[in-house]
Formats: C-alpha cells, sequence, structure tokens
C-alpha cells in the first residue's frame, strides 16, 4: 500500500480506535506488508488518538495527538 494512501486508511481506522479505546480505554491498531516494507502503529487511549507511526521502506511519518 503506497504511503499517499496513509491518510485514507487512517481516516478509516481513526474512528475504530477511538470507539474500542472508549469501551476499554485502550486500543492498538498494527498493520504490515512485507512484500513493499510498509508499517503501521496507532494506539488510542479513551477515546482520544494519542500516536501514529508509519514507515514505508522509502519513508517514515510520525504523527502524535490529535
Amino acid at each position: 500500500m503506497p504511503l499517499n494512501e496513509h491518510q485514507s486508511l487512517g481516516s478509516r481506522i481513526k474512528p475504530v480506535l477511538q470507539h474500542l479505546s472508549r469501551d476499554f480505554g485502550i486500543a492498538h491498531y498494527f498493520y504490515t506488508h512485507r512484500v513493499v516494507e510498509y508499517h503501521v502503529w496507532a494506539r488510542a487511549e479513551r477515546g482520544t488518538l494519542i500516536k501514529c507511526q508509519a514507515h514505508l521502506q522509502v519513508a517514515s511519518v510520525t504523527q502524535t495527538g490529535e
């Protein structure tokens, strides 16, 4: 999955993480695609996205907070 599609992936995952973390306190999201070396990790606490990191073999993006 190309890095420029990360935003659309994030817009689909963020609401799910927020909902789950409201219900359970903490929620994590992990994704990896070994062929293109694309990895994503995100964490939400009590309904708020705390941190999201994405790494594509040629670039790396980190977002902290909302």
